[in-house]
């Protein structure tokens, strides 16, 4: 008879005690009221419940446990998303290269200065997450975008716009008048500007000149944040400015800017940080300014401090494979891990990811079965961007 009533009871969470003494009550009013099953089920059933007041509970779900390593949660290397041109990759990338004509060229504004190493670093916890199917996890409401918008809009004295909102990912927000046109993307934590003049020269600005200098190009930009602080929100310009080449269909070199500003900081660990927030400034064939990226992402929350491993603890481990790249996954390419031309440490800022982790970045020469730049007799060289983390290994783990 005991065990008529087993299986319901089990279903009930409590402790075993009590579960037993709901089975017991159940057998007694069943054979006091044999005519009345029901009734002695219900009553059964109250007596424990007053009886049992604060024993029965509900399960709570099941969490994933956190693992602690010196007090500090061990990360996950997660899987950045699919990026194009990804080939049986371990840690998908994206192919990120460079082409120079001297390896002097891939030298530029270091975030971390490997002459006064530090013990440790943050890892920046990412707050607006993009999931696989392409949507951030804090993305604005219609109303906040149109209130950033505006705002925009203001600064740069825009008249008669017309606004476009949307929260759906294959959409994008965006202000625009005949002149100039503002996009917000990343779920609203980037700012795209850009100017539609039908003469750009005599409305935008000149901020580069092939026959200048790298530092001539810094100091032009400079003043131009300087003299627009409310749009870019910098109140002390630090400039970096990259020589990019391209080659044009008549296998005529092309050279071009990448220019990036930073809020300029003293404390080595910010300065680190600031690497996440920038404003990236877009010049035509002439040097001429026709658009610039505003990038707001948060930084305020930090996971906590890390240890991070020394420069040659990281080479020796992409010497081993330990590395993040499609680079060396790319068919008909071949490289060599022993000649780093250039090493540097910073963020990977992949928007896909849960954490900013520290990472050094290593440029290696890329070479090709079928190499076009060989077969035009063409002198640049292009890098090949590995990543190895820098945090100590103890403190990471693969994801699934």
């Amino acid at each position: 008879m005991m065990n008529r009533y087993q299986k319901e009871v089990e279903q009930i969470c409590a402790n075993e005690l009590w579960k037993q003494r709901m089975i017991n009550t159940i057998l007694q009013k069943q054979n006091e009221k044999k005519k009345k099953p029901m009734l002695a089920y219900a009553v059964a059933f109250c007596i424990i419940c007053i009886l049992g007041a604060g024993v029965l509970r509900w399960i709570p779900e099941k969490k994933q446990p956190v693992h602690y390593v010196d007090s500090l949660p061990v990360l996950s290397l997660q899987k950045p998303a699919p990026r194009t041109g990804s080939v049986n990759c371990r840690y998908c990338t994206g192919f990120e290269g460079i082409d120079v004509y001297d390896e002097k060229e891939l030298q530029h504004l270091s975030f971390y200065d490997f002459s006064k190493p530090l013990d440790n670093l943050p890892v920046i916890k990412n707050k607006n997450v993009m999931d696989k199917y392409g949507y951030f996890h804090n993305s604005m409401t219609k109303e906040e975008q149109e209130k950033k918008l505006k705002k925009y809009a203001d600064i740069l004295g825009m008249e008669h716009y017309e606004i476009t909102t949307s929260t759906k990912k294959e959409e994008r927000s965006e202000l625009k008048n005949e002149n100039i046109r503002i996009t917000l993307e990343d779920g609203g934590e980037s700012v795209f500007v850009w100017y539609e003049f039908s003469n750009i020269k005599e409305n935008s600005v000149l901020l580069v000149n092939k026959n200048w200098s790298i530092e001539k190009i810094k100091k032009t930009v400079r003043n131009y944040c300087l003299d627009h602080k409310e749009l870019f929100q910098i109140e002390n310009p630090l400039v970096d400015v990259r020589v990019n080449y391209g080659v044009s269909q008549n296998n005529k070199v092309e050279k071009g800017y990448s220019i990036e500003v930073y809020e300029t900081e003293k404390n080595p660990v910010d300065k680190f940080v600031s690497q996440l927030q920038s404003v990236s400034l877009y010049t035509d064939e002439d040097g001429y300014l026709y658009g610039y990226r505003i990038n707001q992402k948060d930084t305020s929350t930090s996971i906590g401090n890390y240890l991070i491993k020394s420069l040659e603890e990281a080479k020796a481990e992409l010497h081993s494979g330990k590395y993040r790249s499609d680079v060396g996954s790319m068919p008909g390419i071949t490289i060599d891990l022993d000649e780093i031309a250039y090493s540097e440490l910073v963020y990977l800022d992949d928007e896909s990811l849960d954490y900013f982790l520290p990472y050094y970045k290593f440029y290696v020469p890329v070479e090709y079965e079928d190499d076009y730049f060989t077969k035009h007799q063409i002198s640049l060289k292009e890098y090949g961007a590995f990543y190895v983390p820098a945090i100590e290994s103890k403190y990471l783990k693969e994801s699934k």
